[in-house]
């Protein structure tokens, strides 16, 4: 019974003494996950606007026969954001 009092305080002196590097990660991960989230607001905002224009003008679009291009810029549109997102999801995994 006494080893395992023993043992226990030890184990409550480590876990004391890292509660401040992990709230400092904490603090990195949500503040790389904010900045995440503004980047891709900004980047979902421009490829929203794309789409919003081409829908907008449908009747343009459908004449001049172009749905197929319009829909591989807009999917162009997306990859930077995507490629952004994973990148940064990886970053906030390591902290």
């Amino acid at each position: 019974m006494w080893g395992s009092i023993s043992f226990g305080w030890k184990l409550g002196l480590v876990a004391f003494s890292l509660i401040p590097i992990t709230l400092v990660a904490g603090y990195f991960r949500f503040a790389l996950l904010n900045k995440l989230s503004d980047q891709l607001r900004a980047a979902y905002e421009g490829s929203a606007e794309l789409a919003c224009e081409q829908v907008a003008a449908i009747r343009t679009v459908a004449s001049l026969n172009r749905e197929v291009s319009l829909h591989a810029e807009f999917v162009e549109s997306l990859k930077a954001p995507i490629r952004k997102a994973l990148y940064s999801t990886f970053k906030s995994t390591l902290v």
